[in-house]
């Protein structure tokens, strides 16, 4: 007889476990009890749904994420002092290939009131509103993008509405003698009026993006501060957005001199070619 303990008393044991660990959090006095209670729950819950995905799970259906890349992952519950739940973060491999299931990131965290920005532990670097703004920029671009498209869709409809109101008037008046130029115009303005349907279809989805991102702006924390001392490999499973090139942090990068100063906490933290003693 195997001296290995039942699955069935495993499971049985691990529910009982966190039963009596959640219900003791949420009976708590403590209101930070009681919110830990609510955040373990909400974590198990987005756990098991990742586990059942993880086998039909295929890193080569997202874009590919390069080195600087904002994206948005769920840290998960994590004990003590670990960075957990959604956060922002920064892809810092060189070149992470479209097959491989995980991605190298450094955690952001926002900077609290009570803290200085020039007085931070060892292993945070103060970005200021970097991610903030380079997000902003991107609203902007959109925007006039979109406003520029509109007006010119908009000029369109007009002008196939006004040669249609023309012709069917030469019509009634009978001063149509070329029919074959006239069903050749016909055809024309039908394959405009249809290629500018397609473009209004488009400017919806594309409001619906601007609205996104300026949702996202609305709840983004001024202040930014990479916690390089926690820098960690995650599965793609834990990346929230973007996972495709409509998404709002899709192309929404930090700069070279970001990245620079990145690169010189790693080698601090972590290398022995460091300058610091």
């Amino acid at each position: 007889m195997s001296g290995k303990p039942d699955t069935k008393d495993l499971i049985s044991n691990a529910i009982s476990a966190i039963t009596s660990l959640l219900n003791d959090m949420n009976t708590s006095p403590d209101p930070k009890n009681q919110k830990r209670a609510s955040l373990l729950s909400y974590w198990l819950s987005d756990y098991a749904k990742m586990l059942r995905k993880e086998d039909t799970f295929d890193p080569k259906k997202l874009i590919r994420y390069k080195r600087g890349q904002i994206v948005k992952v769920h840290l998960g519950y994590r004990i003590g002092s670990e960075e957990g739940g959604l956060h922002y973060a920064i892809v810092v491999e060189n070149s992470n290939p479209l097959s491989s299931d995980v991605v190298t990131v450094i955690p952001l965290t926002s900077l609290k009131p009570k803290h200085n920005s020039n007085n931070l532990h060892r292993g945070e670097i103060y970005l200021g509103n970097e991610v903030y703004r380079i997000l902003r920029s991107k609203l902007d671009v959109l925007s006039n993008k979109f406003d520029d498209d509109l007006t010119r869709a908009e000029l369109s409809q007009k002008h196939i509405a006004s040669r249609l109101s023309e012709l069917n008037r030469l019509l009634e008046e009978n001063r149509i003698h070329n029919f074959p130029e006239l069903r050749q115009e016909l055809d024309d303005l039908s394959n405009q009026n249809e290629n500018t349907r397609k473009d209004i279809e488009n400017f919806k989805s594309a409001r619906k993006r601007l609205s996104k991102i300026q949702s996202e702006l609305s709840r983004m924390k001024l202040g930014s501060i990479a916690l390089v001392n926690q820098i960690t490999t995650i599965s793609k499973q834990r990346i929230y957005d973007p996972l495709y090139r409509s998404d709002v942090f899709n192309e929404v990068r930090v700069s070279n001199e970001a990245l620079d100063k990145l690169d010189a906490q790693v080698i601090a933290m972590f290398t022995n070619n460091s300058k610091e003693k």
